[in-house]
């Protein structure tokens, strides 16, 4: 029985494998075999026939492609797969969600693990740790702003 992670990682690929074979499909029809060459590029897909033949098969039967038979100049006729209207809008849906899932903010999950909650200030409405108060935290009490000031610059007469 697969762990957690396996798990999770068969499931992301399986929706990676199904948006993949749709952008394939769009581009031109293709027959299975072609399409599971295309894919073994991506050995990260981990792919095999078996997986993309049912993949295909599920595809049909919701009416996102259909097939076509057609006459191969070498073997048996092929099955070519193409997409259908409904397909093309599918994929375009699904690729919106893949941009919007693939781009969020790295910071609203990643896990620094150099981070010490302890040293670090919450941050203020303008971002910047630690400042608070009017001006998206442009705001400082009167001795910060006093001490932050340049010293009064010396003339440069000789006495």
């Amino acid at each position: 029985m697969p762990n957690e992670q396996e798990a999770w990682a068969s499931q992301l690929r399986k929706g990676v494998l199904e948006l993949a074979v749709l952008g394939l499909l769009a581009a031109e029809p293709r027959y299975g075999s072609q399409l599971v060459d295309d894919l073994a590029a991506h050995p990260e897909l981990a792919i095999t026939a078996g997986t993309v033949y049912p993949l295909l098969a599920r595809l049909a039967k919701a009416g996102l492609v259909a097939t076509t038979w057609q006459e191969s100049p070498v073997g048996p006729p092929r099955k070519y797969y193409r997409l259908t209207e409904a397909g093309v809008r599918t994929l375009a849906s699904m690729t919106t969600a893949f941009r919007a899932v693939g781009r969020p903010s790295a910071t609203s999950w990643e896990v620094d693990h150099d981070h010490d909650p302890r040293r670090t200030r919450p941050r203020a409405a303008g971002g910047r740790p630690g400042l608070s108060g009017r001006g998206g935290g442009r705001h400082r009490p009167r001795a910060v702003r006093r001490s932050r000031r340049r010293p009064a610059r010396r003339s440069a007469r000789s006495p």
